[in-house]
């Protein structure tokens, strides 16, 4: 009787043991399933991000000349001394020509070095005038 009693709680402890391992093996943890799923998004966002770097170089390779506008325009309204309304932008075929006026002669040479290291810009013309 003694010897079968202590067989029971051997297989008790056993079967124990095993649920347990087969509980962390084949059903995770709250805390492991939240780092797996962590991990997939880092891995995601990476892929994603990778993809729109390679989209956005070559768009930005191939800008037309709309798009030349609109990324000078974007840089005189981020430049603080320079008016992207008082300077007009013109582009054809990745020549861009600016009209207008500008405080100073520096904010002149400033706005055009601004379009000439646009991406896409082949040459500046500038018809910018010093404000009175």
């Amino acid at each position: 009787m003694r010897k079968s009693l202590f067989i029971l709680l051997i297989g008790a402890v056993l079967g124990a043991v095993g649920w347990h391992f087969y509980q962390r093996t084949f059903q995770p943890t709250v805390a492991q399933r939240a780092g797996d799923l962590a991990t997939r998004t880092r891995e995601s966002a990476v892929e994603t991000k990778d993809q729109a770097l390679a989209t956005a170089r070559t768009v930005g390779g191939e800008l037309s000349d709309a798009g030349i506008i609109a990324v000078i325009k974007g840089k005189y309204v981020v430049d603080r001394d320079l008016s992207a309304l008082a300077i007009g932008v013109k582009c054809d075929h990745g020549h861009v020509t600016l009209t207008g006026s500008a405080e100073s002669p520096e904010l002149i040479a400033r706005a055009v070095e601004v379009a000439r290291q646009t991406n896409g810009v082949s040459g500046v013309t500038s018809q910018l005038t010093v404000k009175n």
